[in-house]
């Protein structure tokens, strides 16, 4: 046996997510990834190294974020036979729809890039909850951007607009650019993320309601209750990343010829204060200003 030691170098991009270390493994049938039957041997988080012990044979390497994207985002590596360690770092990029792990050190091949463009659609709403995740994660931890103690926002309202985006917040908010999102706002104690996905991404018409559905599913959050509004549905959810723990309010909405996700994003111990606040925000959304 040896060692093989695998560095996830610290990233703003998938900042929220385990990757899943496979190695190939042609008895077992615990998952396929791109027709290579493979065993989980562990996984590594965001600035992270980890060492896992692989034979001496040729070893064919998997990273993966999860089982959805497999097949089209995935970082492979071979390790040649031998007896000698292995070191092997890389990180993910940023690519609209999917933010794949690439290994430093080894290129991509066309047909890896061909699948990822092709299936980009799919990485699309994949990507509406889970880079709010990771967006949060930056701006709250890395930056330190909200206070421990709760703070109520200023009571003047402030109406901020973007392209054919408009929502109404308050002055303690100010408009911030963030790669990945149409429009991003930020205060002490909230995020509010907008994603917008032109309806040309998707495979014939596809109503609101499906495309909910869509995100929950993509996202892996089917146990989440859909709930409707007069202009969009929602869905409320909390996660800890990071051993720090937030609360999620994400909106879903149709403008003329896009879909909508909106995610308000707080540390938990503020969920009450503005629960019913985001979904007075959420309702104040103007669509098609341009």
């Amino acid at each position: 046996m040896r060692n093989l030691m695998i560095t996830r170098h610290k990233s703003f991009v998938g900042c929220a997510m385990k990757d899943k270390v496979y190695i190939r493994d042609e008895q077992s049938q615990e998952l396929i990834i791109d027709g290579v039957p493979c065993r989980k041997i562990g996984e590594i988080k965001n600035g992270e190294t980890k060492t896992f012990s692989i034979e001496e044979g040729e070893q064919q390497i998997f990273l993966i974020a999860d089982r959805i994207s497999k097949e089209y985002c995935n970082a492979t590596v071979t390790i040649p036979e031998g007896q000698e360690d292995v070191a092997l770092s890389g990180k993910h990029h940023f690519v609209f729809g999917s933010n794949p792990f690439r290994f430093d050190g080894v290129a991509q091949s066309e047909g890896q890039l061909r699948k990822q463009r092709r299936n980009g659609r799919i990485g699309v709403v994949i990507a509406c909850v889970a880079m709010a995740v990771g967006i949060a994660l930056g701006f709250f931890l890395m930056r330190g951007l909200f206070d421990a103690a709760s703070r109520t926002e200023a009571e003047k309202t402030k109406t901020f607009t973007k392209g054919e985006f408009q929502i109404t917040l308050t002055d303690a908010f100010k408009q911030v650019e963030q790669q990945g999102f149409f429009a991003s706002y930020q205060s002490k104690n909230v995020m509010v993320l907008a994603v917008r996905e032109s309806e040309t991404l998707f495979i014939g018409d596809i109503t609101l309601k499906e495309y909910g559905n869509l995100v929950l599913k993509s996202n892996g959050k089917t146990d989440l209750t859909m709930n409707k509004d007069e202009k969009f549905l929602w869905f409320e959810y909390i996660d800890t990343p990071e051993d720090q723990t937030f609360y999620y309010l994400a909106v879903c909405c149709r403008s003329r010829d896009a879909f909508w996700v909106i995610n308000f994003v707080t540390p938990v111990s503020h969920k009450e204060q503005y629960k019913e606040t985001f979904l007075s925000w959420a309702r104040s959304i103007v669509m098609d200003q341009t």
